[in-house]
């Protein structure tokens, strides 16, 4: 896998082609449904949304047609020392 590190501190790494089209194109319409705003731990168990903290977040969970995405790029990342 080629890569390019744009940062080290946070590491930042530019992957081209990670994903295809169609993997892309799927998993941008399947994280619409679930994007929210970040939330910052409070005294609610489900966190609180602050208006210091700006960014959005989806998570998948255990969507199974996003597992072989997951599968087939995390075990390439792995195979990678940077």
């Amino acid at each position: 896998m080629n890569f390019e590190v744009l940062h080290r501190d946070p590491l930042i790494l530019f992957i081209p082609e990670f994903v295809s089209a169609e993997e892309a194109a799927y998993l941008i319409a399947a994280g619409d449904r679930f994007m929210e705003r970040s939330k910052v731990v409070c005294n609610d168990p489900d966190g609180c949304i602050d208006a210091r903290r700006t960014s959005e977040s989806a998570h998948l969970g255990l969507d199974p047609n996003a597992e072989p995405i997951r599968q087939v790029h995390v075990l390439g990342s792995r195979s990678q020392d940077v």
